[in-house]
């Protein structure tokens, strides 16, 4: 229980401080305590905003479960590129089902200089398995809300999917995502690729 209490804390806290500038990018699998991973990837966006992300990421497992993740990256916008930063944790529920369950929550900006501008919240609930038939893949998918911080924007409703795939046998601790998100709003949907590598 006071493991739980602690993630719930943690979530609130790294909520308020600032969330994921690159997608999802992982599973909802467990999260061991000292875990650290180094991802980079590139995210594209279709819809009004037509937003592209260049960034990097870093995430560590903070207790059982709860894995912080810091991101930073290049935002390159119709007319202008800014540098863009965030903050989400997921904790991963001590639940006995056939998938893994997690809840993801952080706040971030495409532009540091225009946080009040283009900055989101955003909250989701995720779940992931493991292909048994396929060594090294897993998917994951998850729904939930981005909460835009402009003034008089409306709260998107998003849905995501993805796929990792680890690369053990070319290059031990390194894997391979691949990720759908839509979004309402006029958010519209984004694609993401990219590389992790587990420490």
């Amino acid at each position: 229980m006071k493991k739980l209490m602690a993630g719930a804390v943690a979530l609130v806290l790294a909520s308020s401080a600032m969330a994921q500038l690159l997608p999802v990018a992982q599973t909802a699998a467990k999260t061991d305590v000292g875990a650290i991973s180094a991802t980079a990837g590139v995210s594209i966006g279709t819809g009004d905003l037509d937003v592209k992300v260049v960034g990097a990421r870093c995430s560590y497992g903070v207790i059982e479960n709860l894995l912080i993740v810091g991101d930073v990256g290049l935002s390159i916008l119709p007319n202008d590129n800014k540098v863009g930063i965030g903050v989400a944790a997921q904790y991963t529920l001590p639940v006995e089902l056939p998938v893994d369950v997690a809840v993801r929550l952080g706040v971030g900006t495409y532009s540091v200089s225009d946080f009040s501008d283009i900055g989101f919240i955003d909250a989701m609930l995720m779940a992931s398995s493991k292909i048994e038939a396929v060594d090294g893949l897993a998917v994951y998918g998850g729904a939930g809300i981005s909460y835009p911080l402009q003034s008089g924007a409306n709260v998107a409703v998003m849905g995501d999917v993805g796929a990792t795939y680890g690369l053990g046998a070319v290059v031990q601790n390194l894997s391979i995502f691949g990720e759908l998100t839509y979004a309402t709003e006029h958010i519209g949907l984004g694609v993401s690729a990219g590389a992790v590598y587990a420490f």
